[in-house]
């Protein structure tokens, strides 16, 4: 699931979702889950995919990866 997929929100490696994602609270919405991932410290380039995606609610992790992809 997490593998080394390239997504267009600058190429970013998908596999290093894996650890940041892990802790999330789910479900969430877009905007409680970039607050999760800024308290964790994520790179801006995280944050920006989370925003650009087109959903607004995430059930688990696999459903971030989906929506960033």
């Amino acid at each position: 699931m997490f593998d080394k997929v390239k997504n267009a929100a600058g190429n970013l490696d998908i596999s290093k979702y894996q650890s940041l994602l892990q802790g999330i609270k789910f479900p969430c919405s877009k905007d409680e889950l970039i607050s999760q991932l800024k308290e964790k410290g994520s790179d801006p380039q995280v944050i920006d995919a989370v925003k650009s995606a087109a959903t607004d609610r995430f059930g688990s992790a696999s459903d971030v990866i989906s929506a960033i992809k």
